[in-house]
């Protein structure tokens, strides 16, 4: 298994180990958790909502969750596609957090429950969800007289997760399934704009590593050689011949250049804008995708407008 088409999954994992690595470093872990008391309801600091997804607390919560991300959240976002991946993650992100809200609310006096524990617990079990829910087992086998299938593992990986910081681990981990069930209900197309599309296109995914290359390569040109026009010169060949033969040279590279522009399918097409338009729109074909590139001249963004003009129509 590759990132290959999940580029959402693969900068969740360079997030949460540069984000875990730079809060140990720089002993910033205490703004991670997500505390009732004073810093919700008294300070009102609603953003560690958002701070407390970027890290776990620990090195081995932080290799369970990218085994996680790695097993079930790369073969959802394939299946679903990137776009519409994001756009779950975004919805089950928003109703995870009113979960927890309302969860430290209720059970903070009963339970003693005051904070909830740093890392996202809630999206990789809204993944969790989404993994269970769409995603067929491949093979079945056996052990111990159980009968297990190939996403057995990444159950158990969700497993020892929840079993990190037990019982206030319970708290985010339910609240991610219940906001992937919800999530998944009305989470039918991608309701990203359209606008941060083309930036993470443009921006994002070429730090991910994608490389989107130069300018494509031109037709060879042929120019005559030095030695050639010594060897006329010596034979005889009259100074205007010498020039005639160099401004056909220079019509010839020009009109190779003036081809190569007005016609966009003799520029070779770029592979990497191919494999980014299908891991963000998986419902259109390779040939399709192909043919929006070549209507475009290979220009990525303008394709992204294209194709998302089509699903809207």
């Amino acid at each position: 298994m590759s990132f290959a088409n999940a580029p959402v999954s693969k900068a969740g994992i360079y997030t949460l180990g540069i984000g875990t690595f730079l809060a140990g470093a720089f002993k910033k872990k205490h703004y991670l958790h997500l505390p009732l008391h004073p810093h919700l309801v008294r300070d009102h600091q609603w953003w560690r909502f958002v701070v407390h997804e970027l890290a776990f607390a620990n090195s081995v919560e932080l290799f369970v969750g990218v085994l996680l991300l790695w097993q079930a959240a790369i073969v959802v976002e394939r299946a679903t596609g990137s776009a519409k991946f994001a756009s779950y993650l975004l919805a089950a992100w928003a109703i995870a957090s009113l979960v927890n809200l309302f969860a430290l609310l209720i059970l903070a006096r009963p339970f003693e429950l005051q904070a909830l524990p740093a890392g996202p617990f809630d999206l990789l079990f809204a993944s969790i969800y989404q993994y269970w829910k769409i995603i067929p087992p491949l093979y079945r086998f056996s052990l111990f007289g159980l009968q297990l299938t190939d996403k057995s593992f990444a159950y158990l990986l969700a497993v020892q997760l929840v079993s990190c910081q037990p019982p206030t681990s319970f708290v985010p981990s339910i609240a991610g399934l219940v906001a992937g069930a919800v999530a998944t209900s009305f989470v039918q197309r991608p309701f990203l704009p359209s606008i941060v599309l083309r930036l993470a296109v443009r921006f994002i995914i070429p730090l991910l590593g994608s490389s989107h290359g130069g300018l494509p390569p031109t037709r060879a040109l042929i120019v005559p050689a030095p030695s050639d026009v010594r060897t006329a010169r010596a034979s005889g060949t009259s100074q205007a011949a010498t020039t005639e033969q160099a401004r056909g040279s220079v019509r010839n590279i020009l009109d190779t250049f003036a081809s190569a522009r007005a016609d966009p399918s003799s520029s070779p097409m770029n592979e990497d804008h191919v494999q980014s338009l299908l891991a963000m729109f998986p419902a259109r074909t390779d040939t399709e995708v192909r043919d929006t590139l070549r209507q475009t001249n290979n220009n990525l963004e303008r394709a992204v407008e294209i194709l998302l003009a089509r699903d809207d129509s």
